[in-house]
């Protein structure tokens, strides 16, 4: 009998209508995180193909793109900050969510055009100079130049009309 009257009150307590709160104002899933994601993905897509238009490295690109959509997300909501908008961490995490898929999509795009074009992506004790620092490799001016003004580096893809 004793079970019985717990289990009623418990229902009860379950059943008792709450009070009607006001929605929140800055959901996880409202519409505006969907544009900081894909904004972001986009903008570190972009950083990461113009950095390969100088840097050898991946992980060189990488940073760059990812320092451009990060950077351009830390801007928007500062802006919002200083009275644009509404400044909201949610945001900000959605824009570094985007930032690591852009940058990992365009990680794997790249190891998937060129797989063997760059070696010193992966990090080793043979790739640090002397100071332990690592060279940053910036790519000649002839790789820069449309592939009718100069054949391609052997071994690498064509991308599009230039010479990669």
């Amino acid at each position: 009998m004793k079970q019985l009257i717990i289990a009623l009150g418990c229902a009860g307590l379950l059943l008792t209508p709450r009070p009607a709160h006001a929605s929140d104002p800055d959901p996880w899933f409202g519409r505006d995180k969907w544009l900081h994601f894909s904004a972001s993905a986009a903008l570190a897509g972009v950083g990461y193909a113009g950095s390969s238009l100088v840097f050898e490295s991946r992980t060189t690109r990488a940073a760059v793109g990812g320092g451009f959509a990060l950077s351009a997300g830390i801007t928007k909501e500062l802006v919002d900050l200083g009275g644009g908008g509404h400044a909201s961490m949610r945001d900000l995490t959605w824009n570094l969510l985007g930032t690591l898929v852009g940058v990992g999509l365009s990680l794997l795009v790249d190891s998937l055009l060129s797989p063997s074009s760059d070696s010193r992506t992966s990090f080793s004790p043979s790739s640090l100079q002397g100071d332990g620092s690592r060279a940053l490799e910036l790519r000649s001016p002839r790789s820069l130049s449309p592939h009718w003004l100069s054949q391609p580096s052997a071994g690498r893809p064509m991308l599009g009309a230039w010479a990669y």
